[in-house]
């Protein structure tokens, strides 16, 4: 897989290419040069149809346990929760499914096996949580010292309408950059970048290199759009937390730093075999932005606790319907929204908090979170005000 280590800041807007994308057949060596190329390629169809509606029913049986876990009707569920990981841990139908995949990531890897980093799904619902997911590198999100690739597909077919994937044609040539905040950053492209849509049918898959800047959407059109996305690495790709020591799979890790990762929590799938690039290939600038989504966690814990007047976890203190109303009271009277409104956003918080607790799910979009920075910097004027 070719490699570059000159990064490239994105700096302005770029054009954009609507045509139907070019589709390979198969995974061969046309369509590893044009991956290898561009950082990106489209494989068509290589799920049966019956291996799809499993990956689908897999996820509406989940998402409805889940909702019942939390307590909540699936409705409500999905109108606040995106993003599920680890799927594969969850139902035996997803695995099947990277089992599929798997031979596809090798062979853009240029390997005999790939080793699994983690498995999710994305959700984007027309009347639920359906945001913009902008412009970002996967890789500068691992904990691990070299790139990869990601394997998007979803059982429907995906228009522009539906918030389908837009890449930026050879990006992953440019290096690595700070990873994205999803709550406040809106990265922006070199002038000269050409962007491409990627519009696929039902079971088409997508291969994105991990340094591919990408980003969708929203969907227009009524109805859940899902995509099933796998994220692949080298066999010998090893544990290094410098570069992400916030992300959630740090707890999977039962090795040291600069050791191959485990296979237990990571598998290989297919053969073993050799590694690529180096321990800095994946190396990026640290997260220097703060009061986005990387402490927001901790940041609306500290004012939940203030309100309360309690130490508390945040999820222990969203869980008890008592604390929930009492904030929405106490933030109703300093006048920062309508009741009900405050109400939704309270709620939705709990929902976010307590499926990170119980599931490990979350929303990708992270509105929960930056529904209620809005709503506390309106009852505390940007907390300049005292509680």
């Amino acid at each position: 897989m070719q490699q570059t280590s000159d990064a490239a800041a994105p700096e302005a807007s770029a054009r954009t290419a609507t045509a139907t994308p070019i589709v390979f057949d198969r995974a061969d060596a046309g369509s590893v040069e044009f991956f290898n190329r561009n950082g990106w390629v489209v494989l068509r169809k290589p799920l049966s149809r019956a291996r799809m509606d499993d990956v689908e029913d897999a996820w509406r049986y989940m998402t409805e346990n889940f909702a019942a876990d939390i307590g909540v009707p699936v409705s409500r569920y999905l109108e606040v929760i995106s993003q599920w990981r680890n799927l594969w841990k969850v139902d035996p139908r997803f695995e099947l499914a990277l089992r599929d995949i798997a031979p596809l990531a090798a062979a853009m890897l240029e390997l005999p096996g790939a080793r699994l980093f983690h498995d999710h799904i994305i959700c984007k619902m027309h009347a639920g949580a359906n945001g913009v997911v902008p412009w970002h590198q996967d890789s500068m999100y691992w904990p691990v010292d070299r790139t990869g690739l990601s394997t998007w597909f979803t059982p429907q077919d995906t228009p522009v309408e539906r918030g389908c994937l837009e890449v930026v044609d050879g990006s992953h040539l440019w290096g690595a950059s700070e990873p994205v905040d999803f709550m406040q950053d809106d990265a922006r492209l070199p002038r000269a970048a050409r962007t491409t849509r990627l519009p696929v049918k039902a079971g088409d898959l997508i291969v994105l290199h991990s340094r591919t800047w990408h980003r969708s959407a929203p969907t227009s059109k009524p109805g859940t759009r899902i995509a099933h996305i796998v994220l692949w690495l080298p066999r010998e790709t090893r544990y290094w937390p410098p570069n992400a020591d916030w992300h959630p799979t740090n707890a999977q890790v039962t090795v040291k730093q600069g050791e191959v990762l485990n296979d237990d929590e990571f598998p290989v799938f297919g053969a073993p075999g050799g590694g690529v690039g180096n321990t800095h290939e994946n190396k990026n600038p640290t997260v220097t932005r703060t009061g986005g989504m990387f402490g927001a966690t901790g940041r609306i814990q500290t004012q939940v606790q203030r309100l309360l007047n309690s130490r508390e976890p945040l999820v222990d203190l969203l869980c008890d319907q008592a604390n929930r109303n009492r904030i929405v009271e106490k933030m109703s009277e300093r006048g920062a929204s309508a009741r009900a409104d405050v109400t939704d956003v309270v709620e939705r918080l709990w929902i976010s908090a307590a499926s990170f607790r119980k599931h490990r799910s979350r929303n990708v979009f992270c509105a929960p979170y930056t529904e209620w920075n809005q709503l506390h910097a309106a009852a505390f004027n940007n907390e300049n005000r005292p509680n």
